[in-house]
């Protein structure tokens, strides 16, 4: 008994030290926190918490919070600072997204991963005890800043009508500095389904004067992901001929290329939204308060169309699918897709792209959102790329394959051409513009 006992006290003054420690430093790194010494104090108190539950609570617990710790001090350390939208973007990894980078790594990882789960589970189980004493206490002195973040959250809620679980805890975030603020927000993250209907909107921002005549009758914006402009051969890169097409395009004088232009955001979730609507950083409101571009070109009588490869649900994919659900006709991996099959390959859009380019109806808005060179680079690469650029890295191989992509876009354009066509290619993170005017198209590449 007293062995256990030992072993008991040991394991809960053990845990509550690397915590304590981890939570300290990670409160140091998390940007837009409220870094109150005594909050830290007090949420470092969640593991002596958790680690008195008793042997059938704590082994669940105590793990789950320990491997969360270590990977937040893991982020707090490697770049420096721990932001929202980083756990938006972690959280808002698509299922294929996460299988592609799991398997881009040695199989070993996973494996010693799931050996140290099972391990400190087993540790845990065999270390713990229920105490009371302590959990009363520590359970009291958590209690109090966890109030006080529900609080403040709960007065966000009622100045802005938000009741999602992901704007409640990301409020609580601020709050609550550190690990556990983390912890709390990505909950929130995972349990949030903000399906936000796409009412039509009364209010038109006053950058709006009226309506123009001499209407194009058919524009496309295609809007890429990931393209770095440096490694485009259209904007001076030499290692690989990366975009061989946009390249003879700008040789012949048929491509305007536009350089100084640099990305409104690094992140999907905030840069698409900016390129269709008025939300910015400063007026994040405008994104569900105003008119966004698919319900203007409707209301200047175009039939709207946004055939995409990405997904719109979930916090980080939300802020787009939300827009693109304004469109007259819409179609995503995960939306009116039952007999387009629509995947995360951008090639499985160009029957759908086809087949709407064919609408006979008089004026058409498209908004083509490729899925580009996520990673895994060699999940964005065919057959065809690789013999192209046999010596070059898988990135440099998903250029290309964009590059063809967009040459088939281009080429449907063309062939359903009986007027004037104008067109748009956004590649975010890009950090420069191109753009073709002729009788027939003109294509627009620029910062996402």
């Amino acid at each position: 008994m007293r062995n256990i006992l030992s072993r008991n006290v040991l394991f809960i003054i053990c845990v509550s030290v690397i915590f304590g420690f981890i939570n300290f430093y990670v409160a140091g790194h998390d940007a837009d926190v409220s870094p109150s010494v005594l909050k830290k104090s007090m949420l470092s108190l969640l593991m002596p918490f958790l680690a008195s539950l008793g042997c059938f609570l704590s082994p669940i617990f105590v793990p789950i919070l320990l491997l969360f710790a270590l990977f937040d001090f893991y982020l707090a350390y490697k770049y420096g600072l721990v932001t929202r939208s980083m756990l938006q973007a972690i959280m808002g990894t698509n299922t294929h997204q996460a299988i592609s980078m799991v398997s881009s790594v040695s199989i070993l990882l996973p494996v010693v991963l799931l050996l140290v789960i099972v391990g400190m589970i087993v540790l845990t189980w065999k270390s713990v005890r229920f105490r009371p004493v302590l959990f009363l206490v520590t359970g009291a002195l958590v209690i109090v800043p966890m109030h006080a973040a529900l609080k403040h959250s709960r007065a966000h809620e009622l100045q802005f009508r938000s009741i999602q679980s992901a704007e409640i805890t990301s409020y609580m975030r601020i709050y609550l500095p550190g690990v556990v603020g983390d912890f709390v927000y990505m909950i929130g993250l995972g349990l949030s389904n903000d399906n936000r209907p796409a009412v039509p909107h009364t209010r038109t921002d006053p950058a709006i004067t009226g309506k123009a005549a001499g209407k194009r009758r058919n524009i496309v914006l295609v809007v890429g992901e990931s393209a770095f402009a440096d490694r485009h051969t259209t904007y001076g890169y030499t290692a690989q001929n990366t975009t061989p097409i946009m390249k003879a395009m700008a040789d012949k004088g048929d491509l305007c290329v536009i350089h100084q232009a640099h990305s409104s955001a690094n992140m999907t979730r905030a840069a698409v939204p900016m390129l269709v609507s008025f939300y910015d950083p400063d007026h994040q409101e405008k994104l569900y308060g105003e008119k966004n571009l698919i319900e203007l070109a409707r209301d200047n009588g175009y039939r709207t169309f946004w055939i995409a490869s990405q997904p719109g649900r979930g916090e980080y994919a939300r802020t787009f699918g939300y827009l693109s659900e304004f469109s007259d006709y819409v179609t995503r991996q995960d939306y009116n897709n039952a007999t387009n099959h629509v995947t995360w390959r951008d090639e499985s859009l160009l029957p759908v792209i086809k087949e709407k380019f064919a609408d006979p109806v008089s004026q058409k808005f498209f908004v083509i959102h490729l899925m580009g060179s996520h990673e895994s680079y060699s999940d964005d690469r065919t057959e065809e790329d690789i013999k192209a650029l046999p010596d070059a890295d898988p990135y440099d191989q998903s250029l290309h394959r964009t590059d063809r992509i967009l040459q088939q876009i281009i080429a449907m354009a063309d062939r359903e051409r009986n007027r004037p066509l104008w067109a748009a290619l956004i590649m975010r993170p890009a950090c420069a513009v191109y753009s073709r005017v002729s009788s027939s198209m003109a294509t627009v590449r620029g910062a996402g």
